[in-house]
């Protein structure tokens, strides 16, 4: 098994889904904003979509990756974006 630890470092919800090159069904995850959550998966080849969900439409808010995850390997994944404010920063 791989281990994908994803963290949400936006203030926006996402929407996660991994396909497996192999599988019919995808995972799907959703992350509320400024959380995190750690997967146990399968090694092997993926197909990645990740989603901003602000409630706005509009296909750029999506974006498609492949990647391979070796079993037995961890691995960490930020979502972010230039939407968000940092707290504690002045404008």
């Amino acid at each position: 098994m791989a281990r994908l630890t994803v963290e949400n470092v936006s203030d926006y919800p996402w929407r996660l889904s991994l396909q497996p090159a192999m599988a019919a069904v995808a995972r799907t995850e959703r992350l509320e904003p400024r959380s995190s959550h750690t997967l146990e998966v399968v090694g092997g080849d993926y197909q990645i979509e990740q989603t901003l969900l602000d409630g706005r439409p509009g296909p750029e808010l999506t974006r498609h990756l492949s990647f391979h995850l070796e079993a037995g390997q961890t691995y960490r994944w930020q979502l972010t974006t230039l939407l968000s404010d940092n707290p504690g920063e002045t404008p």
